[in-house]
């Protein structure tokens, strides 16, 4: 885009999740979450940003300012002025293509879901149902062997007494507020929204914006309530508000720059 400019390059952010559908965490009534529409909100996040230097396992990327991004977009628009204010301040970026590939899969059950998990904790999450009592029981006992079950039956514990303590909470994600209780890949469901008897109390979200909305949460630590900065009257992946839940440009730069994201990069 501009006179020796380090050139153009590709970010794909990728997050798979595997929904429990029998026995012990199983959703419900998994049928009322569209994993194509969940996949069409992060879609929306799809743009092109320009970075002066892109982000690597120890550094993190840096994006033009709005200042100068506006003049890059004149200069590459034929704008001979702005062409000539680049090169004279130094500025080289690269533009950036930024792909969202955000996918929700129906699995089987918790425990195996556990297991699919485990092989690619970074990339790959859960999304359950919160536990009984006794379902809590059967779950130790069943995930007793597994890396990842304090992870997991602490997430499920944690919601149900969110859900006990307030009937209007549909999910809950991990890293959902200060202090966040974890900050891996689990999305726990209230069975009084995603069970086969839901309760219809004119929640603001449909089901699957829910869905997106908590794996916000889970994408980047920065992504938590009560900081001023992602909060649900915001339009984002923070919101609340049907028809405003999809990545910003805000929340795409806390993904990318995310410390622990950021381990997981893969150069193509």
């Amino acid at each position: 885009p501009t006179v020796d400019e380090p050139g153009s390059a590709k970010i794909t952010i990728q997050l798979e999740y595997m929904i429990v559908t029998t026995g012990i965490g199983a959703v419900g009534n998994h049928g009322i979450i569209d994993a194509n529409r969940v996949k069409a909100l992060y879609s929306k996040g799809n743009r092109i940003v320009r970075m002066s230097s892109l982000p690597t396992k120890s550094i993190r990327g840096i994006f033009l300012s709005s200042e100068h991004n506006s003049w890059a977009r004149k200069a590459e628009n034929g704008n001979i002025k702005y062409q000539k204010k680049l090169q004279e301040a130094g500025i080289k970026y690269y533009s950036v293509s930024i792909r969202y590939n955000y996918t929700v899969v129906k699995g089987t059950d918790l425990c195996a879901a556990a297991q699919w998990m485990d092989i690619d904790s970074d990339g790959r999450g859960i999304i359950m149902s919160s536990f009984t009592a006794e379902e809590r029981r059967a779950a130790i006992n069943d995930l007793m062997t597994l890396p990842n079950k304090g992870l997991i039956i602490g997430s499920a514990n944690s919601a149900s007494r969110r859900f006990a303590r307030n009937g209007l909470v549909a999910a809950r994600g991990s890293n959902e507020s200060v202090p966040p209780y974890s900050s891996d890949n689990v999305v726990v469901t209230s069975p009084d929204y995603y069970g086969e008897d839901v309760k219809v109390f004119g929640f603001p979200l449909d089901p699957s914006e829910v869905i997106a909305h908590e794996i916000g949460h889970t994408s980047a630590s920065l992504n938590i309530h009560g900081t001023g900065r992602y909060e649900y009257n915001q339009e984002g992946l923070q919101s609340n508000i049907h028809g405003k839940v999809y990545p910003t440009l805000q929340n795409t730069k806390n993904i990318i720059n995310d410390a622990s994201n950021r381990q997981t990069i893969e150069n193509e």
